[in-house]
């Protein structure tokens, strides 16, 4: 081989070689980027972790809290169902009350009937012993008038008889 050859073939090598310096730097860079990338897609991953951490937590929250919604519920339908039937059990004591009240109601009437009744009688029982009493009045004032009268035409005759 000759020294050109040899020239040739060394130029050759040492541009391959440079080629080969510039495609491992550019290689370096590329793992460099590729670290790069690697460490913020490890950042983001454990932003993600956290995240999905955090979404745990609020649903092991919103979990607590509906399970503290569905108790409330339950007692809830319970007070309510209680409510109802002391609602039921008013209703039948109103109804039991009413239909009492109107009993009552006539049995007053009934006793108001006979008291009015009798009420009455003892007004003209009443009426009547005050009619008799005025009755007995005028004639006791006609019975005194006349014994007045007497007494008076006694007198006069007494006197006339010790006048004599």
């Amino acid at each position: 081989m000759t020294q050109e050859e040899r020239d040739n073939l060394l130029l050759v090598l040492v541009q391959g070689q440079e080629k080969l310096v510039k495609g491992q730097e550019r290689l370096t860079k590329g793992q460099e980027e590729l670290i790069k990338g690697q460490e913020e897609l490890t950042k983001g991953q454990e932003k993600l972790t956290k995240g999905q951490e955090e979404l745990t937590k609020g649903q092991e929250e919103l979990t607590k809290g509906q399970e503290e919604l569905t108790k409330g519920q339950e007692v809830l339908t319970k007070v309510q169902e209680n409510l109802l039937i002391r609602v039921e059990n008013l209703e039948k004591e109103v109804k039991e009350t009413n239909c009492e009240l109107r009993k009552l109601s006539q049995t007053v009437a009934v006793i108001e009937q006979e008291h009015g009744n009798k009420l009455q009688l003892l007004l003209d029982v009443v009426t009547s012993h005050e009619d008799r009493f005025h009755s007995m009045d005028k004639r006791l004032d006609s019975i005194e008038n006349r014994l007045d009268k007497q007494d008076d035409k006694i007198y006069y005759l007494n006197s006339k008889v010790h006048a004599f």
